[in-house]
């Protein structure tokens, strides 16, 4: 059985990465060649909570994609940098994925995947 699976950013964070807003933040942050901060960040991906995408950013913290700094006195906004790190290889492989169209509009890129159920192909 074979399911033909339009594949978006947040189809493919879905999948992939078990959460659609990790996608969207990691293809965000990849693009990003200085310090933004976390409000930069929600702005960018087009997300609401802040919050949220903290704890996204926080992730690549705990991965050592990204360093925070800033906030000595947990005052203002905390900022982060990108560091060399293969994860951002994986970043664009998922970028691949999606096909990315050539305005840089990580929502518009689309694709077809071929999804193979496991279970048949073992047979």
């Amino acid at each position: 059985m074979v399911r033909v699976v339009e594949a978006t950013v947040d189809t493919v964070g879905e999948l992939l990465f078990g959460r659609r807003l990790r996608l969207r933040v990691l293809l965000w942050a990849l693009d990003r060649t200085g310090a933004f901060n976390q409000s930069e960040a929600a702005k960018g991906v087009d997300y609401n909570s802040s919050g949220e995408v903290a704890k996204e950013l926080e992730r690549l913290v705990q991965l050592g994609m990204l360093v925070k700094y800033g906030r000595p006195s947990r005052v203002g906004p905390q900022n982060y940098r990108r560091v060399e790190h293969p994860g951002w290889d994986v970043a664009g492989a998922a970028r691949r994925m999606v096909a990315i169209a050539p305005s840089g509009r990580h929502d518009l890129g689309a694709v077809e995947l071929e999804v193979v159920d496991v279970d048949e192909r073992e047979r």
